[in-house]
């Protein structure tokens, strides 16, 4: 179990380096199915591991002057600021138990990961068919709803928003591929541990240890995502991402309806 959980650390942060996402799309599930633990603790996680290994992977294109600061900051300040309170404020008072009919019961953690895996597969369907436009031309109005709903997502499953921030910023602002994973880790980290903040806030007693090691392992995965990310087509990254996500939320989909 040890051995599988090191190789997927090292594969998340390979992801995010390469697509500037999906790091959480495969944090939560790891944290949940193989980790074991619950959902609402492997969130919180999810958000330190991605948002560490994110700011790592910023670093160098925030520096190279890879990162478009002025449509990050219009996405990523509506995000910031629902994420937080999502996180502190609203998660806490959702329900503990949802559905129970006959054979199926759903409760909070299964709900959120339903509700994790719908989001998955909206954001891969929007990665796979939409084309490509890179025309510089930033669609304010989408790009500030895309960032408040963002935030909300991203607080509610503890993803860093990856998977929704590349389609915005690909969508309504025009950016190629490659700028966009760039932009997107930037936002994904500060979103990341702002999250984090809120669940610190709420009396999370995170293991320190765990993290500390596990964070390592992505971030060593990250600095192979950023060496093979230079030799991969923009669309070829788009494509692959968007099928991995799809295919990922059919099997949370799957294990939560049939095996509950």
């Amino acid at each position: 179990m040890v051995a599988v959980l090191l190789l997927l650390g090292i594969l998340i942060g390979l992801l995010l380096g390469l697509t500037g996402a999906g790091g959480s799309i495969l944090t939560v599930p790891v944290l949940v199915y193989i980790a074991g633990l619950e959902t609402s603790v492997a969130t919180a996680y999810s958000l330190f591991i991605v948002g560490v290994t994110a700011l790592y992977g910023a670093a160098g294109p925030v520096m190279q002057g890879k990162v478009d600061f002025r449509t990050a900051l219009l996405l990523a300040i509506p995000s910031f600021i629902a994420v937080f309170f999502t996180r502190h404020l609203l998660l806490p008072v959702i329900p503990e138990h949802w559905v129970h009919t006959g054979r199926l019961t759903i409760d909070k953690s299964g709900g959120l990961m339903l509700l994790f895996a719908l989001v998955m597969l909206w954001a891969g369907r929007a990665m796979v068919t939409q084309p490509v436009r890179v025309t510089g031309t930033v669609s304010y109005p989408a790009v500030l709803i895309a960032g408040v709903l963002t935030g909300v997502v991203a607080g509610l499953v503890g993803a860093g928003g990856g998977f929704l921030i590349i389609p915005a910023l690909i969508l309504f602002a025009g950016m190629d591929m490659k700028t966009a994973v760039s932009t997107s880790l930037a936002i994904i980290a500060v979103n990341s541990l702002l999250g984090f903040s809120g669940d610190l806030l709420n009396g999370l007693h995170p293991d320190w240890r765990f993290l500390g090691w596990f964070s390592l392992l992505t971030v060593a995965g990250m600095m192979g995502g950023r060496l093979l990310e230079r030799k991969v087509r923009s669309h070829q990254l788009k494509t692959l991402f968007g099928w991995l996500v799809m295919v990922l939320g059919v099997i949370i989909i799957i294990k939560e309806l049939l095996c509950t």
